[in-house]
């Protein structure tokens, strides 16, 4: 009987010890469960979290794409038409533009965000809001616009990139070249344009006769009034000098203002340098040792037919009221580029009347 007593006695301390490990094992799977479960939840919070991030990035980008607004009012300058558009082939389009066209004034803006800064395309968004927005304000005023003011604006639109950034201090700590820009302006007053940039790309003056050269040759009454911040390197490399910062301007603002043609009047295209820059340009000698220099493809296109496309329906008075923004929108989509493209035009009311007195009915 005693041996009986013992082992069962034996029995039951294996038995509680047996007990004991299972639940000391079954507490160490369930810190292990509970481990897994909180690093499950960890690792899903943290792909929501990039899930949204790139959500947000995604939907910016899909905005920042589009043209920021622009603001049309019933024209007294006899301006004609006015239209700007932009393409990019990246998930980010760091080029803005924006237009208004008001009862003094009418303007156009492109900021060409530089693609070495952080966050550039914010950059351009805000420099071509601001400047446009202050001259909307100058507008209403009935504030006359000289070059005074158009410094100004620049100073104004420095000053917006500046508070930004001090609000985004944290953001930009760790980044050396935030939030860089170019800048091209062109403001349509009652006798002239007033023109200012900094930066590169193309300023077309064309006058409102070039159709005459149109099945012939290049219209030599077509120049352009870009001189690029931009300088050769002793490597040959063309590096850009002049540009809106945070930190301000880091060149002087080129301005120029240039009176309108009573007689034929003009058309002025203003592109960002994914279209067009005089610095871009290739030149050569040919076999008689004669300089030579090419004609930018994608303006040659523009001139000779996409605008011949579109005088000659309004001419025939086909056109639709937005006829120059379908012109720009197919000229873009039917072109190639090697970076973002804005493109934006004026074409004043004397071009068009002088182009319909002549060719009125005409068809090509």
């Amino acid at each position: 009987m005693v041996w009986l007593r013992r082992s069962r006695l034996r029995t039951k301390r294996t038995f509680v010890a047996m007990l004991q490990k299972m639940l000391s094992g079954m507490k160490i799977f369930g810190d292990q469960v509970r481990k897994a479960v909180q690093y499950g939840k960890q690792h899903q919070e943290s792909m929501d979290e990039k899930i949204r991030t790139v959500y947000t990035r995604q939907k910016r980008a899909r905005a920042l794409n589009r043209e920021l607004p622009t603001h049309h009012e019933k024209d007294s300058l006899g301006l004609g038409d006015i239209a700007v558009r932009s393409k990019t082939t990246k998930s980010i389009n760091q080029d803005a533009c924006a237009s208004y066209q008001g009862q003094n004034c009418s303007a156009v803006v492109i900021a060409d965000g530089l693609g070495s800064s952080f966050d550039a395309h914010i950059a351009s968004t805000l420099a071509a809001r601001s400047f446009l927005t202050a001259v909307q304000a100058l507008d209403r005023q009935k504030k006359d616009i000289t070059m005074k003011e158009v410094k100004a604006l620049w100073k104004n639109t420095a000053d917006t990139l500046k508070n930004y950034y001090e609000r985004h201090k944290e953001k930009y700590a760790d980044k050396s070249h935030p939030l860089q820009t170019t800048m091209a302006t062109i403001l349509s007053l009652e006798e002239s344009y007033m023109i200012s940039y900094i930066g590169n790309g193309s300023i077309l003056y064309v006058r409102g006769d070039f159709w005459h050269f149109w099945d012939r040759r290049w219209p030599w009454c077509v120049t352009d009034f870009m001189v690029g911040h931009s300088f050769l390197e002793e490597n040959g490399k063309e590096t850009l000098y002049g540009i809106l910062t945070p930190q301000g301007l880091t060149a002087s603002v080129r301005l120029l203002q240039v009176s309108k043609d009573p007689d034929y009047g003009e058309i002025l295209v203003l592109c960002s340098d994914g279209i067009s820059s005089p610095d871009y340009l290739r030149v050569g000698y040919d076999a008689n040792q004669k300089l030579w220099m090419e004609v930018n493809p994608h303006l040659e296109r523009l001139l000779n037919e996409s605008l011949r496309h579109y005088f000659e329906k309004i001419a025939q008075k086909v056109h639709s009221v937005d006829e120059l923004n379908k012109t720009i929108a197919q000229f873009l989509q039917e072109r190639t580029f090697d970076d973002d493209a804005t493109l934006g035009i004026f074409v004043s009311q004397k071009a068009i009347d002088h182009y319909c007195q002549k060719n009125a009915g005409q068809t090509s």
